[in-house]
């Protein structure tokens, strides 16, 4: 009549979810701001294997360094996007508090500016809201002591409240916003918010795509078309308007340095394209002039 324990099953089986359903860490990595595309990746197995293969996988695809050279200071300033540190062992917290019982999985959101980490449920009393906003917070009583104990022994906690205060200190020291950690009145749900170093700002692909279009094109444009699309900026205006901007007495010279050219590369269009030689005719940049706009400026 031998039975496995409850912390047996959860560290020396293959697979504890076959007993805990959704005892696992399920990592999402928000690639928009809707919410309509998405990666999605699901760490399984003994808990302790679990959390060293998340961390591996946060520290090789999330976590990323930038060197910042200092004027007058012969060592670089290091940084990054999130302090490894922080992140372990808010993971590290999140498996030692949450309720195998609930079938729930620890969840980490990975968004443009910030690392959410979300277990459930929300941390036993005396914890509350106001003790999470001091730097130690002091906890008494622990959901999971066992899982503590052997987390403690592979070196993965230490189980006596320093968690909350190793995060902060490490955030502290990257030059990162404070931690953020917050429950619900009624204690459903406990979430740990760790911003994105400000120093480390990352472009979108669709960024880095238009600075690269606007390179391109500003390396093509000659001087004539720069000044039609610096004086037409975000109005719309006629040749004679423009003419008489840029000084210009020539029609057909303006025609054809000035206005055909912006119009063949896609900078300028007409207000009335399906009549071109209306005398109500005015011109107004488009996107791609606009952008090209922003670069000159």
């Amino acid at each position: 009549y031998l039975k496995p324990l409850n912390i047996g099953l959860l560290f020396f089986t293959s697979d504890p979810s076959k007993y805990f359903p959704y005892a696992r860490i399920e990592i999402v990595e928000f690639l928009d701001e809707v919410g309509d595309n998405l990666e999605e990746k699901i760490f399984t197995g003994p808990l302790h294997i679990q959390i060293r293969s998340a961390l591996q996988y946060l520290k090789n695809n999330i976590i990323k360094e930038r060197v910042k050279k200092i004027d007058g200071q012969a060592e670089s300033n290091r940084f990054y996007n999130y302090p490894y540190e922080a992140i372990e062992e808010s993971l590290v917290n999140a498996v030692y508090h949450k309720s195998y019982e609930i079938r729930e999985p620890i969840e980490i959101s990975i968004k443009k500016d910030k690392i959410e980490i979300l277990s459930i449920p929300g941390s036993l009393p005396p914890t509350n809201n106001d003790s999470l906003k001091k730097y130690k917070v002091t906890a008494r009583t622990y959901r999971n002591r066992r899982i503590g104990d052997f987390l403690k022994e592979l070196h993965l906690t230490e189980g006596r409240a320093t968690g909350f205060p190793k995060i902060r200190k490490s955030m502290k020291i990257n030059g990162s916003p404070n931690p953020i950690f917050q429950m619900d009145n009624d204690r459903t749900y406990f979430l740990t918010t760790i911003k994105i170093n400000p120093d480390f700002k990352i472009k979108k692909a669709t960024d880095q795509a238009t600075d690269q279009v606007s390179d391109q094109v500003s390396d093509q444009v000659s001087d004539q078309v720069k000044l039609v699309i610096i004086n037409v900026k975000n109005t719309e205006k006629n040749v004679k308007d423009i003419m008489n901007n840029l000084k210009l007495k020539h029609v057909t010279n303006f025609r054809k340095h000035y206005l055909k050219p912006a119009l063949n590369m896609g900078l300028l269009e007409m207000t009335i394209p399906e009549k071109p030689k209306s005398r109500f005719q005015k011109y107004r940049l488009t996107k791609k002039g606009k952008m090209l706009l922003e670069k000159i400026k």
